[in-house]
């Protein structure tokens, strides 16, 4: 049976992630792993990851995706809609109030120190979702930092759009895949 307390206790923890998580999903990866592996012990840090993996296959905000995938392997429709709930709020209250006050201040030099604040929190917070991710392939470190370097490259310097990289990489990694098989 589900306990309330339980789905007001996942509501009120991911509503706590999505007020904390500037940059979307990548940034989100290191507060969950805090809050759901480390202080809670509500998931592994495996379980973490597989969902991060599925999640960003799916259509959708990668942190919501997470977040659904965990409550509903844990608690079925009522956990999933709990955490949706919880992270949804955050993003949609303070973008409407942004939306509403943003455009007399985005010019001023304080709102473009803010931003730029901002932006180098996320750079932050990503370059440490890629270390751990890093840190946790075991014998195929060196592909995975040249598919890293590939595909900034590709972006960066050919501006190529980010879905012909994804889809390069797959195949590539299919390539290999039975490559290896093959041995």
């Amino acid at each position: 049976m589900i306990n309330i307390k339980d789905l007001v206790k996942l509501f009120f923890m991911f509503l706590k992630i999505s007020l904390l998580t500037f940059g979307g999903g990548y940034t989100c990866l290191p507060i969950m792993e805090k809050e759901l592996v480390d202080k809670k012990q509500l998931i592994t840090n495996e379980e973490l990851l597989n969902s991060y993996a599925l999640a960003q296959m799916m259509p959708g905000l990668i942190a919501v995706n997470v977040g659904v995938l965990i409550g509903y392997k844990k608690y079925k429709l009522p956990g999933a809609l709990a955490i949706m709930l919880g992270t949804v709020i955050p993003p949609l209250v303070i973008g409407m109030l942004i939306a509403f006050t943003l455009n007399s201040y985005t010019k001023t030099d304080v709102a473009s120190k803010i931003f730029w604040g901002i932006r180098v929190g996320v750079c932050v917070l990503i370059l440490n979702v890629i270390i751990k991710l890093l840190k946790q392939t075991k014998n195929k470190k060196f592909k995975n930092i040249l598919f890293i370097f590939m595909a900034f490259i590709l972006y960066y310097f050919c501006n190529i759009s980010p879905i012909y990289i994804i889809i390069l990489t797959a195949l590539i990694s299919i390539v290999m895949a039975k490559y290896y098989m093959k041995k």
